[in-house]
């Protein structure tokens, strides 16, 4: 019985190989090497971390600039710490 349970899952797993070798990006399932196509997916995926990162930089600086417009309205700082702050903000950027 046991031995019968083994044949079938070695077998199960030997004709789904080539789909989870498709799935993966194409790439040789024992060979352990990646396709040209596997290496454009991970340069695509560093791109888009970049972007993200870039993006998150941005709006953490968007935002650290509404907080001194706000606190500048409000009256809680003077026109030269708002002006100071957001030189350094604009350094920061470069």
């Amino acid at each position: 019985m046991k031995k019968t349970i083994l044949i079938i899952s070695v077998t199960l797993l030997l004709a789904a190989a080539p789909a989870m070798a498709q799935m993966m990006g194409g790439g040789q399932m024992m060979g352990g090497g990646q396709d040209s196509r596997s290496n454009q997916q991970m340069m695509g995926a560093d791109q888009d971390t970049q972007s993200t990162q870039q993006m998150m930089e941005q709006q953490r600086n968007e935002s650290a600039q509404e907080v001194l417009e706000k606190r500048f309205a409000k009256g809680e700082i003077s026109q030269e710490e708002f002006e100071n702050a957001m030189e350094v903000l604009r350094k920061n950027k470069e």
